[in-house]
């Protein structure tokens, strides 16, 4: 019985200290605030060598795209609904887009469409951090006008 207590005790100290080692791991990877965990995969906000799209700046060539794909919702037309729409979403080391979350909402309405159009984009080219390609989180303001 002692013995089987002694495992016990031991595998328990052994699993608080691994914890505590990768959380402390964890931890001094983000003081910087560039770095941030998102479903187990690092994120990086800023990097050597920043994303592209279609070859562009990624501000330029994706509010390109936008613009051509985005509808306004007939609803939110008739509502005369406009504004800003702020998206963040995640650029993975594949290029593929993960992560759309609206951080500033309008409505509903234009809320969904924004988080349409970005989810339905083609692949970027990655950023690169220290050589190798990274995760990297984007934001982009779409805006709803009716002028």
């Amino acid at each position: 019985m002692k013995i089987l207590s002694l495992i016990i005790f031991t595998v328990s100290v052994f699993s608080i200290f691994s914890c505590k080692s990768s959380k402390t791991t964890v931890e001094s990877s983000i003081a910087d605030g560039n770095v941030v965990i998102y479903d187990d995969a690092v994120v990086y906000s800023d990097v050597d060598i920043k994303p592209v799209f279609n070859g562009k700046d990624a501000d330029v060539g994706f509010g390109e795209y936008v613009v051509q794909k985005i509808s306004y919702p007939i609803e939110a037309m008739a509502r005369k609904i406009t504004g800003q729409v702020v998206v963040e979403f995640i650029i993975t080391k594949d290029g593929s887009i993960d992560g759309v979350k609206v951080v500033r909402s309008v409505h509903r309405l234009l809320d969904a469409e924004a988080v349409r159009t970005i989810k339905g984009s083609p692949n970027w080219s990655p950023g690169i951090q220290h050589g190798e390609k990274v995760n990297v989180k984007h934001q982009i303001d779409v805006t709803f006008s009716l002028k």
